[in-house]
Formats: structure tokens, sequence, C-alpha cells
């Protein structure tokens, strides 16, 4: 959608981007939310949430300056380009290392 974003020069487009880019991020942070709870015991549910929470919003204070230099600098068009492109990059690496599951049928 940053990508997308970045291409944009109306106003109503890019309010109406604006809103998919906001609704997707909610979507996907309540998935990943609900997964990691899920997917963790209750002994450590805790404390998967505190890492969670902290590698989220800890991203925020180091991303927020580095995106408004960017647009500073250039335009906010470069930067939905420079950090959708990021985002896309950071996807296609962990998708590149990710290991495939062995699943084993021992009866």
């Amino acid at each position: 959608m940053l990508l997308a974003l970045s291409l944009i020069e109306s106003l109503w487009l890019t309010a109406v981007g604006l809103f998919l880019l906001g609704h997707a991020s909610v979507i996907t942070g309540a998935g990943c939310n609900t997964a990691l709870q899920l997917g963790s015991s209750d002994e450590l549910r805790g404390r998967v949430m505190g890492l969670y929470t902290l590698i989220h919003g800890g991203s925020f204070p180091i991303a927020a300056p580095l995106i408004g230099a960017v647009a500073e600098r250039w335009s906010v068009s470069t930067a939905f380009f420079v950090w959708g492109a990021g985002g896309l990059a950071a996807l296609a690496v962990l998708v590149g290392t990710r290991r495939p599951r062995v699943v084993s049928n021992h009866s």
C-alpha cells in the first residue's frame, strides 16, 4: 500500500489509500497478536506479549525520525516509496531465510 501511495497525487485517493493502509495495519497487528497468544503456553504468555510489545512499540521511535528525514529531504511520496520497498525487501529476506518445517509421523 505504501508503494501505491507513493504514486497517487489526488487528495481523495490518498485519503482512501491511507484508510486502507490503516485497516491493513490493524488487521495484521491483531492477527500477529492472536497467533502469538494462541501459540504460546500459559506460563510464557506474559513474557511473549512483553517482547511483542517491546518490538512492535519500540520500532516507532527508531523508524519515525528516519521516515521524517526522508520526507523532509525529498518528499512524502519518496518516503512512502522507500519504506514500502524496504518493507517488501525485509519480507523477501524473511521468506527466503525461512527453513521448512519438518513434521514427523511417529505412530
